[in-house]
């Protein structure tokens, strides 16, 4: 077996090693308690979107203005982009 079997070995080990720990940390959040599970996968949710890369969060973005449009005429007049009004 040479290097590069090794790495490739130890690689797939230690990816394995982690899928068992996210299986078994799962299976323990299944015996919790409603609201301590709610919880845990709360958290597991913000851990994953801290490392998860390119993730938009569902947080909600503030409002900002980006600009100010001013129509001058008459007020009366009514926008342009208005619908007529039926006769």
């Amino acid at each position: 077996m040479d290097d590069d079997d090794r790495r490739a070995f130890k690689e797939k080990w230690e990816y394995r090693a982690a899928v068992r720990r996210f299986q078994s940390a799962f299976e323990a959040a299944e015996r919790l308690a409603e609201a301590e599970r709610a919880l845990l996968l709360k958290e597991v949710a913000s851990w994953l979107l801290q490392n998860l890369p390119n993730v938009i969060s569902e947080e909600r973005e503030t409002a900002r203005v980006v600009g100010v449009e001013i129509e001058i005429g008459r007020p009366d007049a009514g926008r342009h982009d208005d619908p007529p009004e039926a006769a």
